[in-house]
């Protein structure tokens, strides 16, 4: 029988019974919505892990962050230590850089936009290049300071662009216009949210600032980061880091590289895994639903079925007729949960990105096996209805 009768058919039996299709989608719908969110959970932790490699330009397992939320307010003796504590990271053995960068550098008197400040040292740990290539380096012009300027900024700051901050005296040029979608990394403390887009941020050096403003080095405001050796023992590499910071009366609580991060990250997402049990409890129940409700349906449907056999279906056009009922049911409530979930992700992530896009591939998957388990027992039951038994006669 051609498609568009059978779909004719089926919607027609729908119409029949269209108490039982709209409580039996609703189920599913609930089921879509929940295990939505739970993707866009589960999604994010893949993310993170596949933007950072993107971003990162040293492999993530030798790239380690310190945590000194200790000294978000620093005194200054604390904040002088930590300056002398960035300058000596990089003589440790098995450390090849070390400095620290920061989003909240500029003082307000200056005008300018959002801005990040990094050390020389770091300044190869992300992918930054410029529109022609180059790599981001922060070369001065004589007295004037390098600056790099975000793409979306390049017309009102353009190459050769001069201007003078009063605050701390120094002259800048801007010598590089950074690619579009250009990021860096967020603070230690805000990992969750990874990176920053530059392309309305300046960047600049940081040292000459962390020398006229110790207090930038706040752990409220930066996030000290040092590259280990790929052959370097890291374990010593980090107790050498702690014995230096020692000497210098700062205390370091842990030395977490990109993985452990992450993990943390990912040990936060799924803390309460109640959550996920309801997910799957209630996807286990839209399936039997489904399922039962299409079994219910063959029964109840005994003499219809008869009467469509009598006029011509075959055991196959029933067949198809429950298949297509099935998946009218789940992907209607499969459109209905992706487009609410397009539209709302961002209340989760609060982020420029669209997880649930991301895991589209995945969530079709599971959509065409859901189609697949919900038929099979219903087939079953309608392969053993004899077509003489279903209009009254014997088999």
């Amino acid at each position: 029988m051609k498609l568009h009768y059978l779909l004719k058919s089926t919607l027609n039996q729908i119409q029949c019974r269209k108490g039982i299709f709209f409580l039996s989608t609703l189920l599913i719908c609930t089921a879509f919505l929940v295990i939505g969110y739970q993707s866009i959970i589960v999604g994010s932790v893949y993310y993170q892990k596949n933007t950072v490699k993107d971003i990162v330009a040293e492999r993530i397992e030798n790239v380690y962050f310190i945590n000194l939320l200790k000294y978000k307010q620093p005194t200054p003796e604390d904040a002088s230590n930590l300056i002398r504590l960035m300058h000596d990271l990089a003589q440790i053995k098995g450390i090849k850089k070390a400095g620290l960068y920061t989003n909240e550098g500029f003082p307000d008197g200056i005008g300018l936009p959002k801005d990040i400040m990094i050390s020389e040292d770091l300044i190869s740990l992300c992918n930054l290049t410029d529109i022609d290539g180059n790599q981001i380096t922060f070369s001065n012009k004589g007295s004037k300071k390098s600056v790099a300027v975000g793409y979306n900024l390049r017309d009102k700051y353009p190459l050769g662009y001069e201007f003078h901050d009063e605050a701390y005296g120094y002259d800048y040029i801007v010598t590089q216009i950074m690619q579009p979608g250009s990021r860096w990394l967020t603070r230690y403390d805000s990992f969750n949210e990874l990176y920053i887009s530059l392309d309305t941020v300046i960047a600049v050096e940081a040292t000459p600032f962390l020398k006229a403003d110790p207090f930038l080095t706040g752990g409220i405001a930066s996030t000290f980061c040092y590259i280990v050796d790929q052959q370097a023992d890291r374990e010593q590499v980090e107790q050498n880091v702690k014995d230096l910071a020692s000497s210098y009366d700062i205390n370091i609580y842990s030395c977490v590289n990109i993985p452990e991060r992450l993990k943390l990250n990912q040990k936060d997402l799924f803390e309460d895994s109640a959550i996920f049990y309801l997910a799957f409890g209630i996807l286990a129940l839209a399936i039997i639903a489904v399922v039962v409700s299409s079994m219910i349906n063959i029964f109840l449907r005994k003499k219809s079925i008869g009467i469509l056999y009598a006029n011509g279906y075959t055991k196959k056009d029933m067949k198809s007729i429950f298949i297509l009922e099935n998946v009218i049911k789940i992907v209607i409530s499969f459109l209905f949960a992706y487009g609410f979930w397009t539209i709302n992700e961002k209340n989760i992530n609060c982020a420029d990105i669209s997880i649930i896009q991301m895991m589209l591939p995945q969530l079709i998957t599971g959509t065409v096996l859901l189609i697949v388990i919900s038929s099979i027992f219903p087939l079953w039951q309608l392969r053993h209805l004899y077509p003489a038994t279903l209009i009254g006669g014997k088999e």
